[in-house]
């Protein structure tokens, strides 16, 4: 019992869909909404004090999708000590980023094969390790060592998302081991009422 959906956010950095889903989980449901992911981008001071190299491409292709190249360096194993901190912000005219949603979480790898089994499963894949779908416990920890990925598609836009509040939206993934923190990224996206269609294909 190890690494939760942040598993996925370390090793390969775009996945959002754990990332969003695992916060809007514990958030009340909504109406429709649409959602559109407009950057992935590091954190002010991730150059400085990120211990876990990283390096990716993002861009989107004609299928609405994102399609994600990456490679990571990980000093130690992903296990037990590895955790998540999550900053759900909103932007607001003249008074800039406001946090309205924090989400922490710890030992967090066996939950991400038990509610994102199909994408966990394709992210295990594109770097090249064994998964048992037979018994999850053994599919974790993540073994510390440098990681290339085959290319991974993400959605362009989900709904059905939980209630959130219209406008830019960003969360900010805080990755940590022991405590200290060894990534750090920046998911910067649109959500938009039911009512004004989907503006995003």
């Amino acid at each position: 019992m190890k690494m939760h959906f942040l598993l996925n956010l370390v090793i390969f950095v775009v996945m959002t869909c754990l990332l969003l889903h695992s916060v809007l989980s514990t958030m009340r449901s909504g109406e429709y909404k649409y959602a559109e992911m407009t950057s992935l981008e590091p954190c002010e001071d991730s150059y400085e004090n990120d211990t876990w190299p990283l390096s990716y491409t993002f861009t989107k292709n004609d299928n609405d999708e994102f399609v994600v190249y990456f490679n990571i360096t990980l000093s130690e194993d992903i296990g037990e000590n590895t955790g998540i901190n999550i900053s759900a912000q909103r932007w607001f005219t003249g008074s800039g980023w406001k946090t309205y949603y924090p989400f922490d979480d710890t030992n967090v790898c066996e939950n991400a094969f038990i509610q994102f089994p199909e994408f966990t499963y394709d992210m295990m894949e594109s770097i090249g390790l064994p998964t048992d779908k037979e018994n999850i416990e053994n599919n974790c920890p993540i073994p510390a060592g440098s990681y290339i990925s085959t290319p991974l598609k993400l959605k362009y836009h989900f709904s059905k998302f939980p209630e959130l509040p219209y406008g830019e939206s960003r969360l900010i993934c805080e990755i940590t081991s022991g405590g200290k923190k060894k990534l750090c990224l920046i998911f910067v996206g649109n959500v938009v009422p039911e009512g004004n269609g989907n503006p995003f294909g």
